[in-house]
Order: structure tokens, then C-alpha cells, then sequence
């Protein structure tokens, strides 16, 4: 399935190149170190805030290679990622078509239509850390949908996905649901985005837990040089206590700062929170927590950037469960990292050219 979406969208991008209106060759990566005073009990395995699984390890976060074209009535993409270890993986490979007037239909495998931090590669974040908010934001997605524009600044999308495209294997009791609205402009440079995705797909062989995912976002400009981004989100999913099942609930939020205070240079903070406290997410062991973060950027030039990242995790579910990190033997419930992250991402068309 995924050969056959690559080559079809590959087959539409040198169909229609010469006569699109726009057609990018787009290639992106960023590398990335980092440390910590404390890794999780059972291993080195790194716990819900970084997006490179071990600590004091050089390596290669994402790369992205990319083909983009627009024309009147048509779009389509394909992106390959490489991730640490030489893994190859698809993260898009998707098409559209204009129907009548606004509304256009789209298939393929997808990036997720969800507000947030997963729905830009890397480059396009202030932070290269994801938040503890959005560790189960879903993020991938093969599928239909439908999405029509309203107007220049409000659309909207519905689309029908199985649960992942790449290495994951759902049970196919059911499909996922997507829905995604964007406004624009709502007031001076103001963005506002919502979604939810909801669904019972699990990994193949184990049962189905009806889940759903909430999503608030909203983005723009204080100042000319101050910007800032709300995201909140609400995660739902069975889980079964005392032999019966039950809706389990948790919910956060990532709220970030950022000041351009040279042409070059900006700083960014942020502060996240995550409630568990009904455990529904597995890997946080029911602990809920919250983080803060500071980072300096560098860009050298346009297509290109260097980070300088900190980060305080503290997590608490009790008096003992919420100690998760381990420092020289002993369990303790909070955490620092400091990572270091360089990216370049350009149009290779425009090189050639």
C-alpha cells in the first residue's frame, strides 16, 4: 500500500509539474544531543518530553526529504523521513482534488489535520522538544477525507483513517474519525485552530478501547517581535478497573513565548502540564506532571537554525509512584535535560535553478 501511494503521487508530481503553479523539491534535517541528571527507572529510555529516545547520544533527529506541487485544481506531497539508525519511513504521500467550488477531496497516507506541535515538521516549531502535553497527540493517519474552504481564512476537514500507516498494525474493528477547523485572522495576526480524532483501533491482537482526542489551538503576535501559542487538549479512553470499564479522562495543555530580540536571535519559554490521574496512559504509570522549557535560537540564514534547549520535568502520582527517574540508584520524581539541536531545510529546485 505504501509503494503504491508513493508512486502515485510521484506519477501526479512529474504529470503536472510543467504546468503547476507552484512545485517544490524540498529536502530538511536536524541533528540533535542531549543529557540529563536522570534517566527513568528500568532503563535509559528517555520519558515524555524528547524526541531522541537516549540520553548523552549524538544523532540524527529527522530527516525529510519532500515533493510538493499545486495547481489550479490538484495538490500533492510525498515525504520520506530518516531517522536515527538509517530507518526510512513514510510520512506522507497524499493527494487532492478540487470537486466543485471549496470543496476538495483528499486520499492517501497523512501528516494529522490536529492543531499542535506534531502538525509541523521540526523547523517550523519554536522548540525541537515535543511537550509533555502532546506525547499522545495522534500523528499519522491512511485514509479519505473531504475538506472544503469557507473562505481565504476558515476551513474545514473531515477525514476516515485506520490508526497509522507506518510499522503499526491495527485490529480494524473500526476506523478513525478527523475532524480539523482552522480561523484565520479571527483578530489582528490571531490563528485558531480546533480538532478531534476518535476511534477503537488498538494494536493488532489486543481489544478494542473506544479513545478520542480533543485538540484547541491558538497561535499569533502580541507584538511585531512577541509571539505566542496556546494549545490544550483532552485525551479519553476505556479503561477497565474493579472488572468494569470505565471512561478514563486526561487532559493538558503547552503554552508557549517567543521574543525575536535580533535579527538572528530569539528565546523561547514554555510551560506544559499533563493530568493522569486515571492512568490512561501506560507509559506515565498514572503520574501526571508539569515541565518548563527555555530556548535560544540561532539562525545563520534563512533555511537553516541552531537550538540550545533546557527542560524541568516533575511528576507526581502519590508518594511513591510519581518518583520515575533514576539518579544514582535512587527513584526521584523530577528531572533535567539540556539538549542541543542544529537543522538546515531549503528547495533543492531552487538550487538547481
Amino acid at each position: 500500500m505504501k509503494k503504491l501511494l508513493l508512486l502515485a503521487s510521484i506519477a501526479l508530481l512529474s504529470f503536472n509539474s510543467v504546468n503547476a503553479e507552484v512545485f517544490n523539491l524540498e529536502i530538511g534535517g536536524d541533528s540533535y544531543y542531549v543529557t540529563d541528571n536522570a534517566s527513568i527507572g528500568y532503563g535509559e529510555e528517555r520519558a515524555a518530553t524528547n524526541s531522541n529516545l537516549f540520553k548523552d547520544k549524538f544523532s540524527l533527529n529527522t530527516a525529510i526529504l519532500s515533493g510538493r506541487g499545486t495547481g489550479e485544481n490538484w495538490s500533492a506531497s510525498v515525504g520520506l523521513a530518516v531517522t536515527d539508525g538509517g530507518a526510512v519511513s513514510l510520512e506522507q504521500a497524499n493527494l487532492t482534488f478540487r470537486l466543485v467550488g471549496g470543496l476538495w477531496l483528499e486520499g492517501g497516507a497523512m501528516l494529522t489535520a490536529l492543531p499542535g506541535e506534531f502538525f509541523n515538521y521540526t523547523w517550523d516549531n519554536w522548540l525541537t522538544n515535543y511537550s509533555l502535553f502532546s506525547l499522545y497527540c495522534p500523528n499519522e493517519g491512511a485514509g479519505v477525507g473531504l475538506i472544503y474552504n469557507f473562505s481565504d481564512d476558515i476551513n474545514g476537514r473531515v477525514r476516515v483513517l485506520n490508526s497509522g500507516f507506518d510499522g503499526y498494525d491495527d485490529n480494524n474493528l473500526s476506523k478513525s474519525v478527523e475532524i480539523a477547523f482552522q480561523f484565520g485572522n479571527l483578530f489582528d495576526d490571531w490563528t485558531l485552530g480546533i480538532g478531534a480524532e476518535l476511534g477503537n483501533e488498538e494494536p493488532e491482537g489486543m481489544p478494542s478501547k473506544f479513545q478520542t482526542f480533543s485538540t484547541v489551538m491558538l497561535t499569533g503576535h502580541f507584538a511585531e517581535n512577541l509571539e505566542g501559542m496556546l494549545n490544550l487538549g483532552l485525551f479519553t479512553k476505556d479503561v477497565e478497573k474493579d472488572g468494569a470499564t470505565s471512561m478514563g479522562m486526561s487532559f493538558g495543555a503547552n503554552a508557549q513565548i517567543r521574543y525575536t530580540f535580533a535579527e538572528k536571535y530569539s528565546t523561547t519559554a514554555r510551560v506544559a502540564y499533563m493530568n493522569n490521574e486515571d492512568g490512561i496512559m501506560e507509559d506515565l504509570n498514572g503520574n501526571s506532571g508539569i515541565q518548563f522549557g527555555l530556548g535560544v535560537e540561532y539562525k545563520p540564514s534563512s533555511f537553516s537554525y541552531i537550538r540550545l534547549e533546557g527542560n524541568y520535568l516533575s511528576m507526581s502520582g502519590g508518594e511513591e509512584d510519581g518518583k520515575m527517574f533514576l539518579r544514582n540508584d535512587v527513584l526521584e520524581n523530577t528531572r533535567m535535560d539540556l539538549s542541543i539541536s542544529a537543522g538546515v531545510y531549503f528547495d533543492l529546485l531552487s538550487l538547481i535553478k
